[in-house]
C-alpha cells in the first residue's frame, strides 16, 4: 500500500469495537469517543441554534456527512435521556415536599395530644372539687384540693417547657411584663413590680404570655 492509499485516523476511528462505556450519556463518562461525538455534533446544534426558518435549517442538516448527523442523533438522544431524568427527579422530589407537608400537618394537628393527656387528671381533681363544694362545709379543706390541682396543672405545663415567670418584686422589663398600673410604695425600689395581677408565662426561652403587672414608682 502505498503512501495515496493509507488511510487517515479519522477514516477508520469510529471502526474501533466499541465497549459499553461509549454509549454510555457524555455527562456520565468522560472519554476519547464521547468528545468525539461532541466535536461532530457542533455543526448540527449550531444549525438548530441558528434563527433561521425551519426550511432552511433542514436544508443545512440535510447537507451534513453521515458521521455529523448520527453523532447529532446520539447527542439529541442523550439530551432526551436526561430531560426525562429531570423530570422523574422532579415529580420525585414534588411527592416528597407533598409527603412531609402532610406529615407535619399531621403532626401540628396532634401535637396538644400529649400535653391534653396531662391536663386530664388535673381536670378529674377539678371536677371532683367541684361536685363535693356543696357538700362540705369545710372552705380550708376545697382550697387544698385546689391548690393541688393547680400545682399539678403546674407540673405538667412544665413538662412541656411551660414555665411561670418570677415577676413580683423584679426589675420592670417590658419583654416579659405588661404593666396595667402604677404602684408608689416607699419600701420598694423604682421601677420594680409591685404586684402582679396576672401570670406570665414563657415556652422555652420565648414569653408564651407577659405578665400583668403593678410597677411601682417610688415616691419622692
Amino acid at each position: 500500500m502505498n503512501a495515496k492509499e493509507q488511510p487517515h485516523d479519522h477514516e477508520f476511528a469510529d471502526t474501533a469495537p466499541h465497549s459499553p462505556d461509549m454509549d454510555a450519556p457524555e455527562d456520565v463518562i468522560h472519554n476519547k469517543a464521547e468528545a468525539r461525538v461532541s466535536e461532530k455534533a457542533h455543526k448540527g446544534e449550531h444549525i438548530a441554534d441558528e434563527k433561521a426558518p425551519d426550511k432552511q435549517k433542514a436544508r443545512e442538516l440535510r447537507a451534513l456527512k453521515d458521521e455529523e448527523l448520527v453523532a447529532l442523533a446520539k447527542r439529541a438522544t442523550e439530551s432526551e435521556h436526561w430531560l426525562d431524568t429531570a423530570r422523574r427527579s422532579q415529580a420525585e422530589f414534588e411527592n416528597s415536599r407533598k409527603r412531609l407537608q402532610r406529615e407535619a400537618d399531621e403532626a401540628a394537628r396532634y401535637a396538644a395530644g400529649a400535653l391534653g393527656k396531662e391536663m386530664l387528671a388535673s381536670v378529674d381533681n377539678l371536677d371532683r372539687a367541684l361536685a363535693s363544694a356543696g357538700k362540705t362545709p369545710d372552705a380550708a379543706a376545697l382550697a387544698e384540693g385546689v391548690r393541688l390541682t393547680r400545682d399539678l396543672i403546674v407540673k405538667a405545663l412544665e413538662k412541656f417547657g411551660i414555665r411561670p415567670i418570677d415577676a413580683l418584686h423584679q426589675p420592670f422589663d417590658p419583654a416579659q411584663h405588661e404593666a396595667v398600673m402604677m404602684a408608689n410604695d416607699a419600701k420598694l425600689d423604682d421601677n420594680v413590680v409591685a404586684q402582679v395581677f396576672e401570670t406570665g408565662w414563657t415556652i422555652h426561652d420565648r414569653v408564651l404570655r407577659p405578665a400583668k403587672v403593678v410597677v411601682n414608682k417610688k415616691p419622692k
